[in-house]
């Protein structure tokens, strides 16, 4: 038997479907946040296949769109 300890590593670098997941939101509609730049652009290509967002842009992504909505009653207040 291992009695070793398991690290679980939360990685840095997350690829489209990861990163989407981690804001909390589809695949479709990060594409778009990208595009409109709501939401960061990917920190790192490689080749063709391979595009990565670093999970620190994303965090401060949310902490500034966090800023954005102090001070608002409620969901009335974000939709109109």
């Amino acid at each position: 038997m291992n009695n070793a300890p398991q690290i679980f590593l939360t990685p840095r670098m997350l690829r489209r479907v990861d990163a989407a997941a981690y804001f909390g939101v589809s695949g479709g509609t990060w594409d778009k946040m990208v595009k409109e730049g709501v939401a960061p652009a990917p920190a790192l290509r490689y080749g063709t296949r391979v595009v990565l967002w670093d999970r620190s842009d994303i965090d401060m992504t949310i902490d500034r769109l966090k800023e954005n909505v102090t001070g608002c009653e409620g969901w009335a207040d974000l939709a109109g």
